[in-house]
């Protein structure tokens, strides 16, 4: 076991950034006893009284829990850890049962924005604002980072941020240069590059069929483009009502993309990972995804030094980057001892200083100056210009309520597969909006 240089900095660490793919675990209740790790931190202004910690993590974060649960032994051996690990789906469905029934963990990973607004309008969650400013988060992370957090607390800030992830269109240089490719920055410059990926022998965009999330990724970005940035926000918010033109043009653009070989071939039979393996071994152009790919390219292939990334380019409409913040939460009802602890926790959580976590994937940290660079977090500087000018937009399909969701991925995997039209689509879409609102 190797030793903790310091607790000073605490900059946000990726690993496992693809998440929910796993079965639900058994919770995993740990007694922070020592081990033979020599430990440096500040004293705590917690009593040494016997405390205990619900935590709920994503199901791809077991080995990384279990290893900062040890270095959080060596500091608190007072603290009780109980881990339980679920798939986003099971979190997602979790959170507001646990919430009506006032059971919710201590802390606890956030679904999406729109559940963080919820808990934090009904009071479920704690006010971390006085710990922010306190600890200087303003100053700490991205201007767009703090701005997030404050929008998704309605001003207050009720989470402490591990990553974000930005959703974009990851793409080999290699293959684009030798096809005499440039950044496209129409619809029309991007379909065209699309057609020549085609008509070259690459698959030009692998997306995972199977999957309907993977595909709904482009939802947010091209609806936006036929329904501008206000009409999006209501759509999603189901205020809007989705049999317009808009929603329909959104349908039917991923038929034609489809009709036109501009996906891999057999797309819609494929998983999310085969169709990201495509695009590692050189036999498609691009795809639409967020840092967990590239995170898997350095894992598995060595590198990324042919891959770079631009936002999809749209044609009027809205044209904000799509942009998910991941948290931690805490439950409303911790006593502020408690509080302490679950903050001490996220602390080493997010920490840089363990030895271990600096051998590990550091990508999209919302931390400025993290001193633990990546080629992702370069592209921290681009994407700030590109925020600056158009803002961000979050994925919005995942905020739907679940009924709506699946909904949504059906009808669009009928319309792209010939079986059902884009305006039987939007009706489908907005009955099961009525359908949910009705019996809410």
């Amino acid at each position: 076991m190797k030793k903790i240089i310091s607790m000073i900095s605490c900059v946000c660490l990726i690993t496992g950034i693809l998440v929910g793919c796993g079965q639900q675990e058994e919770n995993v209740s740990t007694s922070s006893a020592g081990s033979e790790t020599s430990l440096q931190t500040t004293e705590s202004s917690a009593s040494n009284e016997p405390i205990k910690l619900t935590l709920w993590h994503n199901s791809d974060r077991v080995d990384f829990a279990n290893m900062i649960t040890e270095y959080y032994g060596e500091l608190y051996p007072n603290v009780t850890l109980e881990h339980g690990y679920y798939t986003s789906a099971e979190i997602k469905k979790n959170i507001p049962i646990s919430a009506a029934s006032n059971s919710l963990p201590s802390i606890f990973v956030k679904s999406n924005g729109a559940t963080c607004k919820s808990l934090t309008e009904n009071g479920y969650i704690a006010d971390l604002t006085e710990i922010a400013e306190r600890d200087g988060w303003k100053d700490k992370y991205y201007s767009w980072i703090y701005d997030e957090i404050l929008a998704e607390g309605n001003g207050k800030v009720t989470q402490y941020p591990w990553f974000y992830q930005m959703f974009a269109c990851m793409y080999r240089t290699d293959i684009a240069d030798k096809l005499g490719l440039k950044v496209p920055t129409t619809m029309a410059e991007f379909e065209n590059n699309l057609a020549v990926y085609r008509d070259n022998g690459y698959a030009p965009l692998t997306l995972g069929g199977s999957s309907g999330t993977h595909i709904l990724r482009l939802w947010t970005p091209i609806l936006e483009m036929y329904a501008g940035s206000e009409l999006l926000d209501s759509l999603f918010a189901m205020e809007a009502d989705w049999r317009c033109e808009a929603v329909e043009s959104t349908f039917s653009k991923l038929k034609e993309w489809s009709d036109n070989g501009y996906c891999a071939e057999g797309f819609m039979t494929l998983g999310p990972n085969d169709a990201r393996l495509l695009l590692y071994t050189g036999q498609a152009g691009l795809t639409f995804d967020n840092g967990g790919l590239l995170q898997n390219m350095r894992k598995e292939f060595g590198g990324v030094e042919n891959y770079d990334f631009y936002q999809l380019p749209r044609d009027g409409g809205g044209s904000r980057l799509n942009f998910t913040l991941e948290s931690y939460l805490f439950n409303a009802n911790l006593s502020a001892e408690e509080l302490d602890y679950a903050v001490k926790w996220m602390d080493l959580w997010c920490s840089q200083d363990v030895e271990e976590i600096k051998d590990q994937e550091i990508l999209w940290t919302p931390v400025k100056n993290a001193p633990i660079q990546s080629w992702a977090q370069v592209c921290a500087d681009s994407m700030e210009t590109i925020i600056e000018e158009n803002g961000t937009v979050p994925n919005y399909d995942i905020s739907l309520p679940e009924s709506v969701y699946n909904v949504l991925q059906d009808v669009n995997e009928r319309v792209i597969l010939g079986t059902m039209s884009p305006a039987d689509a939007a009706a489908t879409v907005q009955q099961a909006i009525d359908d949910y609102k009705a019996a809410s």
